[in-house]
C-alpha cells in the first residue's frame, strides 16, 4: 500500500470519532505490513479525487484514460468542492462505486443531496419545513455512508422520534397526500390516509400482534431489551459493541432466563 499523506489523517482537536471511525483511521495510518518498494505490485487510496470522464483505449493509448478532478473539503459545508486542478489516470479496469442516490421521482427528493432531506429522521419538504408523520432512515435519508451498525442506530433514533411525535400529538396522526412514481398494478396512495394509534399501550396490542406473539414470531419490548442488553454484554467481553444473536439463539436465551427466574 502506498502510504497516505499524514496530513489527510490528522484531525482537528474538536473532531470526535465513533469507535468504527477510530478503528478505520488506525488501519489507514498503519498501512501495509510490507513497505513500499518491496513488492512487485502496489495499490493506493487517493483521496480528494472525483471522476469526470473516461476516454476509451485508442491506437495511441492502449489504456483507457480516467480524468479526475482534484477536490478539497469546504469547511463551511463539509462537502467536496473542485480546486480547479485535474489529472489523468491510465487504467485497464474501472469499477464504479459512486454511492447511493435515491430515485429522483420519489417525493421529497433533494437534487442537491441525491437523497431525501431529513431533520432528526423527519422528512423535510422543498420549502424547508418538516412533513408531518413522514420519516426516513438509512441511506435514503443520509446517503451512502456508515456501516450496518451506524444505519441500525440511525433506525433506532428515528423510531424514538416517531414515538416522541406520536406521544406529543394526542390525536390521530394522519399523513398528507403523497403522489409517487408507481407501476400501473400498484394502487396510488394519493388519497390514502395512514392512522397511528394515538394512545398505544404495551398491554393492549393489535390483534395481529397477539397472534404473532402466540406463534413466537415476534417478542415483546421487555424481552427485546433483555436481548439487547445481553448482546452488548457479550460484545464487551470480546471487545466489540455487541455480539449479535440470531432469532433462535435469542429465544433460547429468553427461555433460559425465564427458567432461572422461576
Amino acid at each position: 500500500m502506498v502510504p497516505i499523506e499524514p496530513s489527510l489523517l490528522t484531525l482537528a482537536p474538536e473532531v470526535k470519532l465513533t469507535r468504527q471511525q477510530t478503528r478505520t483511521l488506525q488501519l489507514l495510518r498503519k498501512g501495509s505490513e510490507r513497505p513500499l518498494g518491496s513488492t512487485p505490485k502496489t495499490w493506493s487510496l487517493d483521496f480528494f479525487r472525483s471522476p469526470t470522464g473516461l476516454a476509451p483505449p485508442s491506437s495511441s493509448s492502449p489504456l483507457a484514460q480516467l480524468s479526475l478532478a482534484h477536490t478539497a473539503l469546504d469547511p463551511n459545508t463539509n462537502r467536496a468542492v473542485s480546486t480547479g486542478e485535474t489529472s489523468v489516470l491510465p487504467t485497464s479496469l474501472v469499477v464504479t462505486s459512486l454511492g447511493f442516490h435515491a430515485d429522483p421521482m420519489a417525493s421529497f427528493y433533494d437534487p442537491g443531496l441525491g437523497h431525501l432531506r431529513t431533520l432528526s429522521g423527519r422528512v423535510v419538504s422543498s420549502s424547508g419545513t418538516t412533513v408531518r408523520n413522514i420519516y426516513a432512515s438509512g441511506w435514503a435519508a443520509t446517503g451512502a455512508k456508515g456501516v450496518l451498525a451506524s444505519t441500525m442506530m440511525d433506525a433506532y433514533a428515528v423510531a424514538d422520534t416517531i414515538i416522541s411525535d406520536l406521544s406529543s400529538q394526542g390525536d390521530e396522526a394522519q399523513t398528507p397526500s403523497i403522489h409517487s412514481s408507481r407501476s400501473p398494478e400498484t394502487p396510488s396512495l394519493a388519497n390514502d390516509n395512514i392512522f397511528m394509534n394515538s394512545n398505544p399501550h404495551a398491554e393492549d396490542p393489535p390483534p395481529e400482534i397477539d397472534v404473532a406473539l402466540g406463534k413466537g414470531l415476534v417478542t415483546n419490548y421487555n424481552n427485546w431489551k433483555a436481548v439487547d442488553a445481553e448482546e452488548v454484554r457479550r460484545g464487551e467481553a470480546v471487545g466489540k459493541e455487541r455480539e449479535r444473536m440470531g432469532w433462535d439463539e435469542a429465544n433460547a436465551f429468553l427461555a433460559q432466563s425465564r427458567s432461572a427466574i422461576s
